[in-house]
């Protein structure tokens, strides 16, 4: 699979998704690489980069990311992506049990 890596640290790559979703969002996550896929024709690509790799730098030095939640209506696109980053960040902290 080809990809472009675009934060070192969390492991996100942006990459033509399976089953041929295009446009909009879609992030998927690879447990045995533990990567992050973002399809690569997402829109505003790097700002949603940057607005994964922040939120997890607040969940990894134990601020309170509940700050961040707060600023996503519920039902929004925002809070449906923190919703599968939460979940992505779950299965990397206690999957591997």
């Amino acid at each position: 699979m080809k990809f472009k890596i675009l934060n070192k640290k969390y492991h996100i790559v942006a990459v033509d998704m399976p089953g041929g979703k295009k446009g909009g969002i879609h992030v998927g996550y690879d447990r045995i690489s533990d990567t992050i896929m973002i399809n690569k024709d997402a829109p505003y690509l790097d700002k949603l980069v940057k607005l994964i790799g922040t939120y997890l730098d607040v969940k990894e030095y134990g601020d309170d990311a509940e700050l961040i939640l707060k600023e996503a209506e519920k039902g929004s696109s925002l809070q449906e992506l923190i919703d599968v980053i939460d979940r992505i960040d779950h299965i990397r902290r206690h999957g591997k049990e």
